[in-house]
């Protein structure tokens, strides 16, 4: 199959590793080769079970699909880059090596050598690196002989990939040798023929890196794929002629990476989106990697390295604020790349509002989250929000010109109030909201009284040290009044019940353990549990639950519901209105 873009056909491995025009080069932007003994064994015996298969019957396996690789044919270097499929083409040398090397003493290696040499004479064509320390590493410890005398608890063994894996088909290949059978060598013979000769990969070679990414895109194989991050990296080293600014690059993008491991939830892609956000200012309609690269296209690729260096130095600046009870609050949102995006481009553009801004969003966003508010609602306010700081915003009203006028004489900061305000007009009082008879149900109650744990550490006068409480299993809303009421409530109707027990008033933040001690134990005994009087687990953590003891300390009915629940709503209407 060919167009004018690409190439496909099916080789099998012997074409492709012992072909004198296949020389293959390992791009800078690839990740360095990382198959473990799991991926190792997996492909070893998928190999040997297609084999079996075709001994027993020829017509089962006789060709062997291994999935596809994705070239790009550098006419001018007489090369191929490899774009998708690095990781199986290095695994494949490996083991073919290891074959070579692996019966150094055996009365018939000359016969396995032979195979290998008339069949695989180019294997040291494969370049894995451009840079010179990986390529002598792979020569020396795979292309050159492997040594099998190394110590696999000595650092030499530790630090080389290449070498484990030489190690791995060494023990899986001494594994499958039947010393009992006088034609293993013949069979082993065999299998190596089957292997060079009937295994087959799809090699798809491509005109130009575009092409190659695309195809890239909807191929799904055995190799460990690119992501976005990875394609964006390829581009800003492809587009850059100086070989010194190219490993300026790459150390700028491992900088990166590795400040980014230090967070559980923070990938390199995710940042880029976020980067892609702030640059376009609007919902992007295609993949991250096609639209930030149609946007970077203009510009040099060491000043978008740097941009997106300090963009994420940036970003990472807010989300490891220490005590910082807004950012707090706003990592509970479910559509976080909204306000990421806008206090890092805040940030980024050096916004001397920015206090003001991070709690302008954080009521917004959460007065639009009780609202019921979703992704659409937000969506384009906040990309307004992105243009405005940016001033890449105008308003235009048809009907409202002298309104238009006033609107863009603001400050950004009083643009920005002003059409937080318009959004939310469109979806009721979120003051209603909080008074639901069912507020246990909905998604935002835990925040919801986090938002009031965090404002009591701020009122509280001492210096305190809290961090960030992530919603776990642990974080338990528990019902102050029990939903099985009617042991230590009998009194109470059902309609009073159904109104009040499910609602905010009725709620209180516990850890898992004293939720399970609290249980459905009456009023005073619950009080015990919180004060720590009858546990070994201590006064309890949270501030809102203390100060609910403090405040009722014998009593709990729907009298006292309905009043915490008026006390709640009227702390939440300070802390959440514009």
């Amino acid at each position: 199959m060919s167009d004018s873009t690409f190439d496909a056909e099916n080789k099998v491995i012997e074409e492709i590793l012992g072909n004198k025009k296949s020389f293959y080069t390992m791009p800078n932007y690839q990740r360095p080769y990382a198959w473990d003994k799991d991926r190792v064994e997996q492909l070893w015996y998928d190999i040997v079970e297609a084999y079996t298969n075709n001994v027993e019957d020829q017509e089962v396996d006789k060709n062997y699909f291994l999935g596809s690789i994705v070239l790009v044919n550098n006419v001018k270097d007489k090369s191929f880059d490899v774009v998708d499929g690095q990781q199986r083409l290095t695994t494949l040398t490996i083991l073919l090596c290891t074959i070579r090397d692996i019966f150094p003493d055996n009365e018939h290696i000359d016969e396995i050598s032979d195979l290998i040499v008339s069949r695989s004479k180019k294997l040291q064509r494969l370049r894995l690196s451009p840079h010179i320390n990986k390529l002598i590493n792979f020569n020396a410890t795979i292309i050159d002989g492997i040594d099998f005398n190394i110590d696999i608890k000595s650092e030499e063994y530790k630090n080389n990939r290449y070498l484990q894996t030489a190690y791995y088909f060494k023990n899986l290949i001494l594994k499958s040798e039947d010393k009992n059978n006088e034609n293993y060598i013949q069979n082993f013979i065999e299998f190596l023929d089957y292997l060079l000769t009937k295994i087959t990969i799809i090699v798809i070679t491509c005109n130009d890196t575009s092409s190659a990414i695309k195809l890239f895109n909807v191929l799904n194989d055995r190799g460990m794929d690119l992501s976005s991050a990875d394609i964006i990296k390829s581009y800003l080293l492809q587009n850059e002629p100086s070989e010194q600014n190219q490993d300026a690059i790459i150390e700028v993008w491992k900088k990166i990476e590795n400040e980014l491991e230090k967070y559980d939830d923070e990938k390199f892609s995710d940042i880029l989106n976020i980067y892609l956000y702030h640059l376009k200012m609007e919902n992007p309609k295609k993949a991250l990697q096609e639209e930030l690269l149609m946007i970077i296209k203009s510009e040099s690729s060491m000043s978008v390295i740097n941009d997106i260096d300090k963009f994420t130095a940036n970003y990472l600046s807010i989300i490891d604020s220490t005590n910082d009870y807004t950012i707090s609050s706003l990592k509970y949102l479910n559509h976080s790349v909204y306000w990421k995006s806008i206090l890092t481009s805040a940030k980024h553009l050096k916004f001397n509002q920015f206090n003001d801004l991070k709690i302008l969003l954080k009521k917004y966003y959460f007065q639009s989250w009780i609202t019921d508010g979703t992704a659409n609602r937000i969506k384009q306010t906040s990309f307004n929000i992105l243009k405005i700081l940016k001033n890449n915003y105008i308003k235009k009203d048809k009907d409202k010109e002298t309104e238009n006028n006033i609107f863009n004489n603001l400050s950004q900061i009083e643009q920005i109030t002003y059409i937080v305000k318009e959004n939310l007009k469109e979806h009721g009082d979120f003051k209603n909201y909080i008074m639901s008879e069912n507020a246990y149900s909905k998604r935002w109650a835990k925040p919801i009284l986090l938002l009031l744990e965090y404002n009591l550490y701020e009122d509280d006068t001492k210096e305190h040290t809290k961090d960030y409480i992530p919603i776990t299993k642990t974080l338990h809303l528990e019902h102050v009044m029990p939903k099985e009421y009617t042991t230590y409530y009998p009194s109470i109707t059902k309609n009073d019940a159904d109104q009040n027990i499910n609602s905010l008033g009725n709620l209180t933040l516990l850890t898992y353990k004293k939720n399970s001690e609290a249980g459905k134990l009456s009023y005073s005994e619950k009080v015990k549990i919180f004060k720590g009087e009858k546990t070994s687990s201590g006064l309890t953590t949270f501030e809102i639950t203390k100060k609910l003891i403090t405040n009722y300390p014998s009593k709990w009915g729907i009298t006292e519901i309905k009043e915490r629940q008026v006390s709640l709503q009227d702390d939440l209407t300070s802390l959440l209105k514009i």
